[in-house]
């Protein structure tokens, strides 16, 4: 917990742990691991922190070898990180939010855990009226994700409240990736110009 301000931030950290220790899940017990997810923070905070209270929870987050074998959008390793990030969620809300407007944010793997977060507990009228955005960067939304949860919403412009900002960069060459596989399309907007409709940004 750290910053000022009078909106909250709940932000979920990016994959660090590289599975050099053979775990699929990063250990709370592996401190080196635990320094370099605090550092990933650290790198993230300072675009928030002047402005906003930070909350951001340490989770068995899933190691690396679990998205090279694209493992990670089902099965045991997401419940465990999952199941972490929902609870954390769970305390913040019941004991530190206080009513407060808060923005939830994710990069990466923070970005995937915090779309499904999105979608199984934002469906709650409280939570959506105390929600100024969702910060979903380096992860994809679809459209298909849309249709399934229709409580969630994709920002339009730069004065949207309770909706989802996503992007993606891939090089023009790239068709094929772990975060958007081949024939995937997926929803964002122009972080620079604040549209969607293709309107390059100087």
């Amino acid at each position: 917990m750290s910053g000022r301000g009078d909106v909250d931030l709940f932000l979920i950290c990016p994959t660090v742990d590289m599975g050099r220790a053979g775990n699929l899940n990063m250990s709370m017990d592996d401190e080196e691991m635990k320094s370099a997810f605090v550092g990933a923070l650290n790198m993230e905070r300072g675009i928030y922190e002047d402005s906003t209270v930070m909350y951001a929870p340490f989770y068995r987050q899933m190691t690396f070898p679990v998205y090279s074998a694209r493992m990670a959008e089902q099965g045991e390793h997401l419940e465990i990180a999952y199941g972490d990030i929902e609870e954390a969620f769970g305390f913040y809300m019941e004991h530190l939010n206080h009513g407060r407007p808060f923005i939830l944010a994710g990069f990466s793997q923070g970005a995937q855990l915090a779309l499904r977060l999105l979608e199984e507990r934002f469906s709650d009228p409280a939570l959506q009226d105390l929600l100024v955005a969702a910060y979903c960067i380096g992860w994809k939304v679809t459209k298909e994700d849309l249709e399934e949860h229709p409580h969630l919403k994709m920002a339009q412009g730069r004065d949207d409240v309770g909706v989802i900002v996503s992007f993606n960069t891939e090089a023009e060459s790239i068709q094929d990736s772990i975060i958007v596989p081949s024939g995937t399309r997926t929803l964002s907007i122009n972080p620079l110009n604040w549209k969607t409709d293709g309107s390059l940004a100087d």
